[in-house]
């Protein structure tokens, strides 16, 4: 089975919130393949995010909306509802539930401090220009740990 590409991910989240900045979709984008990565051990899509100074960009999605900076369900052509499949869908559903309630500022500030964003952008300073590659296994090394402290914490709960 072939994996979505980042274009239909984006376009049911377009389709889930209706309009959202471009910064906060390529955000919502990375956390959906961050957290598919640490849940299944295998990617969501295949394109590869670059550590950009505003947080984690993907050229094949930004090349779709280059100049605009907000968008409505169907600016990145129509939804496919068999696009993704239940998993898939359930996947970017739970990482909606959990970053929809931070502002686009407050995610780019998150996502700052995590280490594959961090370690993309090795030792630029703050604000420069960047379009190194977040490797996704730095990606599923950070979500996968993360994982683990959220089950640690939910059985303490217990």
């Amino acid at each position: 089975m072939s994996l979505p590409k980042i274009v239909d991910v984006a376009k049911y989240i377009l389709h889930k919130t209706c309009e959202i900045t471009t910064m906060r979709l390529h955000k919502l984008c990375y956390y959906s393949q961050g957290w598919t990565l640490a849940w299944t051990e295998e990617p969501l899509f295949k394109e590869d995010f670059m550590a950009f100074a505003c947080g984690p960009v993907c050229d094949e999605l930004l090349k779709l909306h280059k100049g605009v900076f907000v968008l409505r369900d169907g600016d990145l052509g129509e939804y496919d509802p068999c696009a993704l499949n239940e998993d898939e869908s359930d996947y970017v559903d739970a990482v909606l539930k959990g970053c929809l309630k931070y502002l686009p500022f407050q995610l780019t500030e998150i996502v700052h401090q995590e280490t594959p964003w961090i370690e993309a952008r090795g030792d630029l300073k703050l604000g420069k220009k960047c379009k190194n590659i977040i490797s996704k296994e730095s990606m599923f090394d950070f979500f996968t740990i993360e994982c683990a402290k959220i089950e640690a914490y939910k059985n303490e709960q217990i």
